[in-house]
């Protein structure tokens, strides 16, 4: 009777630890569920071009803060969650939610400090908001120290640089190599989307002859861009 006693303690023991294991799974499991509803939404919105109605918006936020309540220390629901404010604030011009977004991408980067694309939404981010300051540097700088030839860095640059150039802001005379290094590097690319990529950027900010003018000695790349509006 008394030797029967561990073994009853030990399947007891043994039956909680399963119990809080499947526990732990079913919440795993609705939490990856709802990542993937907000992850899905974003997706679509993007590949489609839409403009998402405030109800889709809200109810991709909801899943994606429902994934974020039951495992806050992903980065991945961090910032599926971040892109949503994001989409958020430009559907409805509601700056206060790109604010948001900036902080679930800065805690993201805590768990993924070496994910270039995150740096460089958040130098977008600071455009956005904008604010022009050392901050926005180092995000410029982090996303090009991880990611020097990822389009999403090539665009943070070449987006803030033709801003700030335009605007004679003081960061510009710091920033004017970096600037035309990733314009020639876009523009250059094999990849027709990197070269589509760079043309809208300067025609948003007719910026046509300024970009034709930092090329103009590089033949290859004048040569291809006088198709656009280099005369």
């Amino acid at each position: 009777m008394i030797s029967a006693w561990p073994r009853k303690a030990g399947l007891v023991v043994l039956s909680l630890l399963l119990l809080l294991m499947a526990w732990q799974a079913i919440q795993i499991g609705r939490a990856n569920l709802s990542y993937l509803a907000a992850h899905n939404a974003a997706e679509y919105w993007r590949k489609e071009k839409l403009t998402p109605s405030q109800e889709s918006l809200q109810s991709a936020l909801m899943s994606a803060q429902k994934a974020n309540s039951i495992d806050p220390n992903n980065p991945h629901y961090l910032l599926t969650e971040a892109l949503i404010w994001e989409w958020q604030g430009i559907t409805l011009n509601q700056i206060e939610d790109f604010s948001k977004a900036k902080l679930l991408y800065l805690e993201a980067t805590q768990y993924r400090p070496t994910w270039p694309v995150t740096w460089a939404t958040l130098a977008i981010l600071k455009w956005r908001l904008n604010e022009f300051d050392e901050e926005m540097l180092y995000f410029l700088y982090q996303a090009e120290r991880f990611g020097p030839n990822r389009k999403e860095v090539h665009e943070a640059w070449l987006e803030i640089g033709l801003h700030l150039y335009q605007q004679k802001h003081q960061y510009t005379a710091k920033l004017i190599k970096p600037i035309r290094k990733h314009l020639r590097a876009m523009l250059g690319s094999h990849d027709k989307e990197y070269h589509r990529s760079a043309v809208n950027i300067i025609e948003r900010h007719q910026a046509q002859r300024l970009a034709c003018s930092w090329i103009q000695y590089d033949v290859n790349l004048a040569e291809q861009f006088n198709t656009n509006f280099c005369s």
